[in-house]
């Protein structure tokens, strides 16, 4: 492509001379051996000259977090797919768990041992994908600068799909009820102050278009809380519920933070693999068919829901199960719940994090989970009283 390129911009430029036009700088340029490094050629190539992935007999796939909850379920759209040849590759931190999802997924996914750290790896996996998906972490710097090095200098389209998280908007002011729209404030999201959660990686995942637009495609998925079993290969539970849950088992008693009217979004882990399937779908067939980078922050709600009713149901659930002594909830601070259970448990719990996911439904996104919020609990509540058993 390079080639073709130069071929054309010689004969533009010997054309103009012939005529009698100069052009500063041309005749320095063309006598220079070195003329490739005084051109930015990944930025000067038309998009529309550049090959659709769609006509790759073959597309390279590497993934990070495939035994997570959200990168488990990703990787299930990929191996469903049935109008694309994946060729998947993903990074575990263990030989066990290298076996184990090779297994899984019945021998479809190839496997590198490593971490977020193994960043020569990282940089030889991500240089031969065509998709990258990075789901292991919001908030690793060193891996996602490798990705910005790689992916803003390479000279063939590659997809990259970013799980952020919407605690970049949470806030602890309990009458800001604002809700946030990926379309509407998409300014507000690129503007947001840097002391926010992750979004600096944010930013510089974001910002790979601007470096390299004719071939990186790079979008954010910062979903809401998220619910639901994963299709996933390894760890199939979310975390905010469950831990509520078993935290208030081992207090006897179901807690909430303050007053506990704080309201945040959810989805439902399946609709937000039809998100990314859909997304990525649109894209190996047209790369420009959907927002990306700055443009392309995509949200992932379909309910809304205020904590306090929550410990509401989840009281009354486990008092009837015999697994707490009441169904009185017990108001804790956030010194109280840290010194009770030895972590930080306040932030998931006493913010507001509002979303609309304009953007996803403008595509076509359909969720078909909305409303299924509510009887997940029950789910929740009996996987922890006896895991194992199918519900």
């Amino acid at each position: 492509m390079k080639l073709l390129f130069f071929h054309a911009f010689v004969t533009l430029c010997l054309s103009s001379l012939c005529c009698g036009l100069i052009i500063p700088g041309i005749r320095d340029l063309l006598l220079d051996n070195n003329w490739d490094k005084h051109l930015p050629i990944n930025n000067i190539i038309p998009w529309f000259v550049t090959p659709e992935l769609s006509t790759k007999s073959e597309l390279n796939v590497f993934i990070t977090g495939a035994t997570g909850y959200i990168g488990g379920q990703f990787l299930h759209e990929i191996l469903h797919d049935k109008k694309h040849n994946f060729k998947v590759r993903a990074l575990v931190r263990t030989e066990e768990k290298a076996q184990k999802l090779f297994y899984k997924t019945n021998c479809e996914v190839y496997t590198v041992i490593g971490d977020l750290d193994s960043l020569d790896l990282l940089r030889e996996e991500i240089s031969k994908a065509d998709i990258v998906i990075n789901a292991a972490t919001n908030n690793h710097l060193p891996s996602t600068q490798v990705m910005d090095e790689v992916i803003s200098t390479k000279t063939s389209t590659t997809i990259l799909f970013h799980i952020a998280g919407v605690s970049v908007l949470s806030t602890r002011n309990q009458s800001d009820k604002y809700v946030w729209s990926d379309i509407a404030d998409n300014k507000r999201i690129n503007e947001l102050p840097d002391d926010r959660p992750h979004i600096g990686i944010d930013r510089l995942v974001m910002n790979m278009k601007n470096k390299n637009p004719a071939y990186a495609r790079p979008i954010v998925i910062s979903p809401a809380l998220i619910y639901g079993t994963s299709h996933g290969y390894d760890n199939v539970h979310s975390v905010q519920v469950p831990l509520l849950v078993r935290k208030s088992i081992e207090l006897g008693q179901v807690f909430t933070i303050d007053d506990g009217e704080y309201d945040w979004s959810n989805v439902h882990i399946h609709d937000l693999g039809a998100m990314f399937r859909l997304l990525l779908h649109k894209l190996i067939h047209n790369k420009n068919s959907v927002k990306t980078g700055t443009e392309g922050y995509y949200f992932a709600e379909t309910d809304n829901h205020t904590w306090i009713d929550v410990s509401v149901r989840a009281s009354e659930l486990l008092y009837e199960m015999d697994a707490v002594n009441t169904t009185e909830i017990a108001h804790l601070t956030e010194e109280e719940s840290d010194k009770l259970f030895g972590s930080p448990l306040s932030s998931l719990y006493n913010t507001n994090a509002l979303t609309k996911a304009d953007l996803a439904r403008s595509y076509g996104w359909e969720p078909s989970h909305q409303g299924e919020f509510w009887k997940s609990i029950e789910v929740t509540i009996a996987d922890e009283l006896h895991p194992g058993d199918d519900y």
